[in-house]
């Protein structure tokens, strides 16, 4: 195409926009369609991907971190199931969003403060932690399963509800015993 060729082209998109815009205001007793609100934005779908990824390899991580630098047997433990169960989370997420052609871009996390902790602080921190992140995913996951656009990320999130719910009963009971 010609240099005048592509300044019409531009020309011609322009004007054609402008059209769209000049066709006159609203008569009064036409209302504006209203939004719809059965689908929610394919941003939800990618916000909890992206943020279920983070959740999920953060999990990871601070499982066996537990597992090196726990004090009490029980957070230990806590810590491999944790480890042991978020790495199965986190595949099927992955491979999910690849089946849906959706690609995760997911947050690293920050271990720097329980890093340096041992003994009885590391398993206070690591509990309280623990409560924070499970009720956050819990949230999550409730929330896109109930909003979200996806069936499959929404039967995904809707399976893993009551595994949530169940670490974060079994968080709050290793608080109690441990005097977190």
């Amino acid at each position: 195409m010609t240099r005048s060729g592509a300044r019409l082209s531009t020309a011609m998109m322009a004007l054609l926009a402008l059209a769209g815009c000049a066709t006159g205001p609203m008569s009064p007793t036409a209302a504006p369609a209203p939004p719809a609100v059965a689908a929610a934005p394919v941003g939800l779908d990618q916000d909890f991907l992206n943020r279920a990824a983070t959740g999920t390899n953060g999990q990871v991580q601070l499982g066996r971190l537990a597992q090196q630098r726990g004090f009490a047997p029980a957070v230990r433990s806590f810590g491999a199931h944790i480890a042991a169960e978020h790495a199965r989370a986190n595949a099927r997420l992955m491979e999910l969003a690849q089946r849906l052609g959706m690609m995760a871009n997911p947050g690293m996390p920050n271990l720097s403060d329980l890093a340096v902790l041992g003994g009885p602080d590391f398993d206070r921190q690591f509990i309280a932690d623990q409560m924070t992140n499970q009720r956050e995913a819990l949230a999550l996951f409730q929330g896109e399963a109930q909003l979200g656009q996806e069936p499959r990320l929404r039967r995904f999130a809707r399976d893993w509800v009551p595994i949530l719910q169940r670490d974060l009963q079994r968080t709050q009971a290793i608080a109690s015993r441990t005097g977190s």
